[in-house]
């Protein structure tokens, strides 16, 4: 069974990454023109991170890995999961997930359709989340627009879906 991904996970893998990347709470603060004060907040338990300010983390960081926490956070795909059949490359997740592999223009070009929706039926939040997850799998440094629609489907949004 997959753990689904929870802001403390976030939390955890946001610290590893300024680790990984030798910042300092100013250097981090500086790139996402926030204060030390702040980035100390997003790391303690106790506090939440707005989604705009996890973009702006998974973008100033430039980690790989905790760009894919932020999407596995915001999807509930995690796509980090080693419990598949397949290899443990985010391609091979996709397949896990779903067979019918669209194109990369087909997927992007339909998860704009369904982002434009203000409802979402179960089966088009779905369709998105492998909308999604295409994209995303496809080119694992180009996360901006993945993490951007993850956000905007917002929790809410995905608790109604379900």
């Amino acid at each position: 069974m997959i753990e689904l991904v929870d802001l403390q996970a976030v939390k955890v893998e946001l610290q590893k990454a300024i680790d990984r990347q030798q910042l300092t709470k100013d250097q981090l603060a500086h790139f996402i023109h926030t204060t030390p004060s702040n980035i100390s907040n997003f790391l303690n338990p106790n506090r939440g991170i707005p989604d705009e300010r996890l973009r702006e983390l998974s973008e100033a960081l430039d980690d790989v890995r905790f760009r894919f926490v932020v999407a596995s956070y915001f999807s509930q795909i995690d796509l980090l999961d080693n419990s598949n059949e397949y290899n443990d490359d985010p391609q091979s997740r996709l397949a896990a997930i779903d067979s019918n592999e669209l194109s990369v223009s087909e997927a992007r070009k339909r998860a704009r359709e369904l982002l434009s929706k203000s409802k979402k039926t179960s089966d088009e939040f779905s369709e998105l989340q492998k909308c999604i997850l295409r994209i995303y799998s496809e080119s694992k440094f180009d996360s901006l627009f993945v993490v951007s629609a993850m956000a905007s489907i917002g929790a809410d949004s995905m608790n109604e879906a379900l």
